[in-house]
């Protein structure tokens, strides 16, 4: 079962990819692209944000940090202190612009140095962009600059510093590349049984799986997929055609 990402293939089996036209077409025509993260903890809930709709799942906003999902329900999930308890956990998500030159796996420092650019990201596009969402995030001495009191930070640090405690990520490894659905690429897609070898089954939202874009849904889809080719079990699978 061959279930890592497809950004990882290259590095881990370039004997099959070697010994096949359609995984040769594959790793080249499905494109991957690095993402970045942002999650902040927040004091006031949605409403006292200035937020008047219901919890959203937001997509399309400003780039780069352009997905924005309400995760609140998670803080009775999390130890807090009941000092610092969030009412509000956001998370944000987007893609991260290459680097000037993808250094080698044995440039260790080069992580750290793209956590660094994926947190200076985020707190410029946080101060440009987020009072759009959340008006009330703004200083009441200043409208147009954010009240970091605000931000939840166990360390109870002053201003932008609170900033520090919130959590960034670069996801720049190969096996954390986000799969895109380019235009023309579905058919370059192997599907979960039909591998081209025996004995080898695949699982991942880059497979064909009627789904086809990156998502927990496509990436459950290929795995049950997987699983009749092997089994005969599941046969039916709910939502295994395309849309």
């Amino acid at each position: 079962m061959l279930g890592i990402s497809l950004g990882a293939l290259k590095y881990i089996c370039p004997e099959l990819i070697a010994a096949r036209k359609e995984w040769q077409e594959m790793v080249e025509k499905v494109k991957t692209v690095q993402t970045q993260a942002l999650q902040v903890w927040l004091k006031p809930d949605l409403k006292e944000l200035g937020w008047m709709m219901p919890s959203p799942v937001l997509d399309a906003y400003a780039h780069p940090f352009n997905t924005w999902a309400d995760m609140s329900h998670l803080n009775i999930r999390e130890s807090w202190e009941s000092e610092n308890f969030p009412s509000n956990i956001a998370y944000f998500c987007g893609p991260l612009e290459e680097a000037e030159k993808i250094l080698p796996f044995t440039e260790h420092t080069f992580p750290e140095k793209e956590m660094n650019r994926v947190k200076e990201n985020a707190i410029n596009w946080f101060k440009e962009n987020i009072s759009t969402l959340w008006p009330e995030i703004t200083s009441s001495q200043s409208s147009d600059k954010i009240d970091w009191k605000l931000i939840v930070d166990p360390k109870e640090d002053n201003g932008l510093k609170r900033f520090d405690s919130q959590f960034f990520r670069a996801n720049i490894e190969p096996s954390e590349r986000y799969v895109v659905s380019l235009k023309g690429t579905t058919k370059y897609r192997l599907k979960p049984g039909e591998s081209g070898f025996d004995n080898l089954y695949l699982a991942g939202d880059w497979t064909h799986n009627g789904i086809n874009i990156s998502s927990i849904e496509a990436t459950v889809t290929s795995g049950m997929q997987a699983s009749r080719a092997i089994s005969g079990y599941p046969k039916n699978i709910v939502g295994e055609s395309d849309i």
